[in-house]
């Protein structure tokens, strides 16, 4: 999850943003494990670099950045993670304040939070953007102090003769960042070799890397094939409901709506009581207009589940209107903007299913 600086609305920024600015250093939370250092400018972090021989590692955030503040608090509060990044300078930046403005264009910072790992000259090495678990976090440090920085370096090092399972799941990660599909999925085959029942589960999480970013760049066949195997070979992981949703996504994006619905169906009835499933259910039925009963009985156990939650009407609401019940979904809007009578996307929701309601009145009827 990354927030892009460029176009995050702003009335977006005002809701994620902390009460008051703070100064760098002060925006560090108690519960953080990694040895930030934020004495001095840039320049004094370089040449600590230079005289440790450490690389520097830069966490360029935002005070409104909600994914910045999770890394925060789940990640750099991971003791693991604290003794990884002691490998490194690390240095908290503010990518909209003092000098963090000149530096987040000098490294062309498109969103929050991108974490830059750079030498004593400034030179950048290696990046991550978006949030990330402290595991797959611990494992990037890992990696860049190994050396394993790009594919490049990665192949070299299995070259000369280390050919190991770290190196191959990384390669295969680093495949993936740059869009080199057939060569990440070579490594999750040759890390099966060394790992054949995927013990630690990141031979899945590699495939399952490999699915979404193929889905994210409208590779969509690839990325179904990809699920499906996921499916296949690591059922009942924990990120299985992950591989379902994106499976889902990649089929209604290519036109396969009645399966794409059955496929998120499955995971929404293995929690029967998961309002946010429910409500998901019921939008994705109404926006393939498949299973449009089952996406109404999803759409009324939500509303029932949150005891009449906005989020859950403004579902109910699209199913009715993608059924041509347009009273009943003027009458769920009003629900739900009633829950939040200032919130004007629920409002002009509302509008759009009043005027569908008064076009199905007007409308010539039928012989």
């Amino acid at each position: 999850m990354i927030v892009s600086k460029r176009r995050l609305a702003p009335a977006l920024a005002v809701i994620l943003a902390l009460a008051c600015s703070v100064p760098a250093g002060a925006a560090i939370l108690p519960s953080e494990k990694v040895p930030w250092h934020q004495d001095g400018d840039f320049a004094s972090v370089l040449a600590k670099a230079k005289k440790e021989k450490k690389l520097v590692l830069i966490d360029f955030y935002a005070t409104w950045c909600g994914p910045c503040k999770m890394m925060d608090r789940q990640t750099y509060s991971d003791s693991l993670v604290g003794l990884a990044a002691a490998k490194f300078v690390p240095r908290k930046i503010d990518g909209e304040k003092g000098e963090g403005i000149a530096l987040s264009e000098r490294y062309k910072i498109t969103g929050y939070p991108t974490v830059i790992v750079v030498d004593a000259t400034g030179k950048e090495v290696t990046r991550k953007s978006g949030f990330y678990q402290p595991a797959q976090f611990r494992r990037f440090l890992d990696d860049t102090s190994a050396g394993r920085t790009n594919v490049a370096a990665i192949e070299a090092m299995i070259a000369g003769g280390k050919d190991t399972y770290d190196n191959r799941l990384a390669l295969g990660e680093k495949a993936v960042e740059v869009g080199e599909w057939d060569k990440a999925r070579a490594q999750v085959d040759k890390a099966l070799t060394f790992e054949p029942k995927n013990a630690d589960g990141r031979v899945g999480q590699l495939l399952l890397m490999l699915a979404s970013a193929q889905r994210a760049a409208g590779a969509h066949q690839g990325a179904i094939a990809d699920y499906r195997r996921y499916l296949a070979e690591f059922p009942g992981t924990a990120s299985e409901q992950d591989a379902k949703t994106g499976l889902a996504v990649c089929l209604a994006e290519t036109g396969q709506g009645e399966e794409a619905f059955a496929t998120l169906k499955e995971v929404a009835d293995a929690k029967p009581n998961d309002a946010n499933l429910q409500g998901a259910l019921a939008r994705f039925s109404a926006a393939l207009k498949v299973r449009l009963d089952e996406g109404l009985a999803a759409g009324l156990r939500a509303v029932e589940l949150t005891n009449g939650a906005h989020t859950a009407y403004d579902a109910l609401a699209e199913v009715y209107a993608a059924r041509g019940q347009w009273d009943d979904a003027v009458l769920a809007a009003e629900k739900a903007v009633e829950k939040r009578p200032q919130d004007n996307y629920l409002r002009g929701r509302l509008e759009k299913f009043q005027e569908g309601a008064v076009a199905a009145r007007n409308a010539p009827k039928q012989p």
